[in-house]
């Protein structure tokens, strides 16, 4: 396949896609009631059961992984195609709420389909498995780092006009996010901000660049210019592409909002939400992105629960965010405490069943990594022995849990927020 015919095929998937999700939007708006009732809404329930389901359900996924080099290149593709298909969305419905929040989960996406894809060519490579271990390693989530493994930086290169472009497109990740959060929190765990001022972020610019780079580095055609439009060298050669009235484009870093869990917490729930009930899609090949967000939804929650309502907590949210990292349970052990006072004299039923569902989520995914790779840091594959299960026992988990700390966070509010004024008053 030459790189015209790659970025030719790309625009027929992103048509077919557009297409269907233009479809989609007709009927919807069709069939939408005003002032309609959402009768689905999800809670926390005594009886849930994980594991269970009917094989004879039409909603079984399977998850195996069996070799290497193939998983990281299928789970790469993955992510770009999710991120490409929230992106097409974001064009054909145009609403502020979703571009100001679901950017953040579309730029890991994209960013980390950069990542799994450079790995997959290291171990194309290289298939020693102490190598690997050493430079994955050392590595982290760096994809300079991992670009350099395989020889992009290598000075033979250097008149090569694809391989100068991606050289500066990666350079421009690099420059702010080495560790691969920069679009999953709304600080660093030193308390940087990601974005320190209001940013307009081109869209438009942005897909295309991102999949210019990905295109270059899966083809590895280096030295041939692109012809597609909207692909050729014109296209920007940094991440974050600052946008124009004339394009479609999302608004970051708001004064008001810069540390906010907020955004990203709607951002990553409501985008998986989508993407696990459209019809558009099979969630096959996409079910890996869909409960990673679902799952960093969660990991947010707790953080933002922690953050803004921790007056009693013996610790600083930053260093309790240090210490637990992506740990489901030790965030929440940190605040069950405050959740339960805030929940004196009622009935603790649903603070016990929550118990149920983290140790769920932990016992499946205690370090924030199942869903995004193939395996460990030691190559120890995940699901080498087939997993299969209802994709509705995963949206049951991940939607329960997002409204149950949701309303926590709306009860604890309201108890601080009387508590303040007791002692204003008694101050006074």
């Amino acid at each position: 396949m030459t790189i015209d015919e790659y970025f030719t095929e790309l625009d027929s998937k992103i048509e077919a896609i557009w297409k269907e999700q233009v479809k989609e939007k007709e009927v919807r708006m069709k069939s939408r009631k005003p002032f309609s009732i959402d009768t689905d809404y999800k809670w926390v329930r005594e009886g849930f059961d994980f594991y269970r389901y009917s094989r004879e359900s039409k909603n079984l996924v399977k998850m195996k992984n069996e070799n290497l080099q193939e998983s990281f290149l299928e789970m790469s593709k993955s992510f770009l195609f999710t991120a490409n298909s929230l992106m097409v969305n974001l064009h054909i419905y145009n609403n502020n709420g979703d571009l100001d929040t679901w950017i953040f989960p579309v730029l890991y996406l994209y960013r980390h389909s950069l990542e799994l894809l450079l790995k997959h060519k290291i171990i194309k490579l290289n298939l020693d498995e102490d190598y690997l271990k050493d430079t994955f390693k050392y590595a982290r989530h760096s994809l300079k780092v991992c670009a350099k493994e395989i020889g992009l930086y290598d000075s033979n290169l250097n008149e090569n006009i694809n391989v100068t472009w991606v050289r500066d497109y990666i350079d421009s990740i690099e420059g702010i996010d080495t560790d691969s959060d920069f679009f999953r929190y709304p600080f660093s765990m030193e308390g940087a901000l990601p974005f320190t001022e209001q940013t307009w972020l081109d869209l438009q610019k942005i897909f295309h660049s991102v999949n210019r780079a990905y295109g270059i580095i899966f083809t590895e055609v280096y030295d041939q210019d692109i012809k597609v439009e909207g692909y050729t060298v014109k296209c920007e050669r940094n991440f974050l592409v600052q946008g124009s009235s004339t394009h479609i484009y999302s608004v970051v870093g708001y004064q008001f909002s810069r540390n906010d869990f907020f955004p990203y917490i709607n951002g990553y729930g409501e985008a998986s939400k989508y993407l696990l009930e459209s019809d558009v899609f099979d969630i096959q090949d996409i079910v890996f992105p869909i409960l990673y967000l679902y799952r960093n939804c969660i990991e947010l929650s707790l953080k933002g629960l922690i953050y803004s309502r921790h007056d009693n907590l013996d610790k600083p949210p930053l260093k309790i965010f240090k210490k637990k990292k992506h740990s489901i349970l030790g965030l929440w052990n940190t605040m069950r405490d405050e959740v339960k006072r805030h929940n004196e004299g009622s009935d603790d039923t649903d603070l016990i069943s929550f118990d149920k569902y983290i140790q769920v989520l932990h016992d499946f995914d205690n370090k924030s990594d199942i869903f995004r790779y193939p395996c460990d840091k030691n190559l120890n594959m995940y699901f080498q022995t087939e997993f299969i299960n209802d994709i509705n026992n995963f949206r049951d988990l991940f939607q329960e849990m997002i409204s149950f700390l949701d309303g926590v966070d709306s009860q604890i509010s309201v108890h601080q927020e009387y508590e303040r004024e007791m002692r204003s008053y008694y101050d006074y």
